[in-house]
């Protein structure tokens, strides 16, 4: 593990002070787990959006046939 030093408000060392006792965990644990969350969020929105467009930039393709097989694989129940 490498040591960084950085610079926090002071709103920010309260909540994380808060954290840290109703958790039971150093201040340095509660920061690297908040960084993890912050880079899976930011992994799965970059991915989101790459989804996102390219379903906008590709023409939906429609297929009646599609339609009629899940019409025929339901089983409707009618009064």
């Amino acid at each position: 593990m490498k040591n960084l030093q950085i610079s926090l408000d002071n709103n920010i060392m309260s909540f994380i002070e808060k954290i840290t006792k109703e958790q039971h965990k150093t201040r340095s644990a509660v920061i690297r787990e908040a960084i993890n969350y912050w880079i899976k969020y930011k992994t799965i929105d970059k991915f989101e959006s790459q989804w996102i467009s390219a379903l906008q930039e590709e023409e939906p393709k429609y297929n009646a046939a599609d339609d009629e097989a899940w019409m025929n694989a339901e089983h409707w129940d009618e009064p």
